[in-house]
């Protein structure tokens, strides 16, 4: 079993995603080769169009325009291929209702009841734009996704003393990205499609023209054997987030094979959460 313990970043949480548990392994394997700067990809996305609810978004803006059943089929025959999250495989998600936002925190509700006393969080979003898919993007930008990013590449490239640069958060590129019309920021069933037209000729043509979103991410599964009777037992103890948490609950997550992607993020939260408070309680 990896030892989660020791990749904790010396912060007073626990690490957001199980991405960035990935990452601190990264970071570890740039310093051991020497490297003093890292260039990430953070917030290509939010500026020009990456999330597959943004095509379902930008569907919405151009729902009026006369090009609309190109713009649907080529979503048909590309990105709606991979599409995995339930709602998002109706291209026309936001035409009834666009405050729908429950595709983000996936089986939301059902965690939720996992907890001994009743919670419930509403997702807020803040009003930047008249432009459903913009005002997504911005709140992307400024709120969710990439507050939380920045955080965690700051603590894993710090603790192995690397510089870490997010060159697409330059000022003058995100004023240039917000002036674009909506209409040119996917086209031919491609997301970041500007971005993709500017490195025509300089990026490897297969990635360039790849239709499938891969994100930095990984299952639980590849990090536990949760078939092991050992590390069920180990999870299953009497951490004191079981105090909050209905055990008989995590038991059935622990035993889903396959385990979905919502799951598996879900079940990385709670055992980081429990090594976490184990951690702090033992330095205190």
């Amino acid at each position: 079993m990896y030892n989660l313990t020791e990749q904790l970043p010396i912060a007073g949480s626990s690490i957001s995603t199980i991405s960035y548990y990935i990452h601190s392994f990264l970071s570890e394997s740039i310093s051991k080769n020497r490297y003093k700067v890292a260039i990430s990809g953070t917030a290509a996305d939010e500026l020009v169009t990456g999330y597959y609810d943004h095509y379902n978004l930008y569907l919405y803006e151009m729902k009026n325009s006369r090009n609309y059943n190109k713009y649907l089929n080529d979503w048909k025959k590309t990105f709606g291929k991979n599409v995995r999250n339930p709602y998002l495989k109706n291209p026309e998600l936001y035409f009834n209702n666009p405050d729908f936002r429950d595709h983000i925190y996936l089986n939301k509700n059902e965690f939720e009841s996992f907890l001994i006393s009743d919670f419930s969080e509403p997702f807020n979003e803040e009003n930047y734009s008249k432009s459903l898919l913009r005002n997504r993007m911005l709140n992307e930008l400024f709120h969710e996704s990439i507050p939380v990013i920045l955080h965690e590449d700051d603590l894993n490239s710090m603790l192995y003393s690397i510089e870490n640069r997010s060159p697409y958060l330059d000022l003058n590129l995100f004023n240039i990205s917000y002036s674009i019309s909506n209409e040119y920021l996917i086209q031919e069933g491609y997301a970041k499609y500007i971005l993709r037209e500017s490195m025509k000729g300089i990026l490897n043509e297969k990635v360039r023209n790849d239709w499938k979103k891969v994100g930095f991410n990984a299952s639980i599964n590849s990090l536990l054997d949760l078939r092991n009777d050992e590390i069920k037992q180990y999870l299953l103890q009497n951490w004191k987030l079981y105090k909050f948490v209905k055990k008989h609950k995590i038991e059935k997550i622990i035993n889903k094979d396959p385990m979905p992607n919502s799951y598996s993020k879900f079940l990385f939260s709670l055992i980081n959460s429990c090594l976490f408070l184990e951690k702090n309680e033992k330095e205190e």
